[in-house]
């Protein structure tokens, strides 16, 4: 067996074979091995790092805080002085509330958005019809936490529950949603950014929808 010893910082190594007329204990003292350099850092556990982290993107920094990166979110759906139709051609209908439209600006290849059953961690911008910014998970206008959702909670409101349906871990998505489907006070319809982290099952979503139908 080849026994290898580094020495540093010029990251020399020296490899020592066993020897049947040579003593060990005789080589090793002739090894110079410097400790200068060496520094301690306490490794995270593999259950505390966020599939974020993973990625290599801080769990407070946000893909949608990078408009430079994605074009498609410099393009807001409304122009002023038009009606909503004006919304680009690009963005598809939600099959049973055809007044959500959704675009996917980049698509996620993780775990996949099913149901109303579901938890969500993600980081959001809502927009009104005049580009006005109205709520996001941001604190201070600068940082940002990730956000929790229950889906049957209805927190964001049916128009985002509906536009987030089928999307996956890793993607972000422009929704737009009519006012009568919109969680904030809004005049016209609002424009949801959405970056998903992770989804997961939600066990009291399971139980409200059994009760609660």
């Amino acid at each position: 067996m080849e026994v290898s010893f580094t020495t540093l910082p010029r990251e020399k190594s020296l490899s020592i074979l066993p020897m049947a007329t040579t003593n060990l204990n005789q080589i090793l003292p002739t090894a110079r091995i410097s400790l200068a350099g060496f520094s301690h850092t306490s490794m995270p556990t593999f259950a505390s790092i966020t599939q974020a982290q993973a990625k290599g993107m801080p769990a407070s920094q946000s893909r949608l805080d990078q408009p430079d990166r994605f074009p498609k979110l410099k393009k807001f759906p409304f122009h002023e002085g038009k009606e909503v139709e004006e919304i680009t051609k690009e963005m598809i209908k939600v099959k049973d509330e055809p007044k959500i439209r959704y675009l996917d600006v980049e698509k996620g290849s993780g775990d996949r958005v099913t149901d109303q059953r579901q938890k969500v961690r993600i980081h959001f911008d809502f927009y009104d019809s005049n580009q006005n910014l109205i709520h996001g998970n941001w604190q201070n206008g600068q940082k940002r936490r990730p956000e929790k959702i229950k889906l049957c909670k209805h927190k964001l409101g049916k128009g985002f529950e509906k536009g987030i349906q089928g999307m996956q871990e890793g993607g972000i998505r422009r929704i737009v949603v009519p006012p009568e489907y919109s969680y904030e006070d809004v005049e016209g319809y609002g424009v949801f950014d959405v970056e998903l982290l992770e989804v997961r099952p939600s066990k009291s979503c399971k139980v409200r929808k059994i009760f609660f139908k």
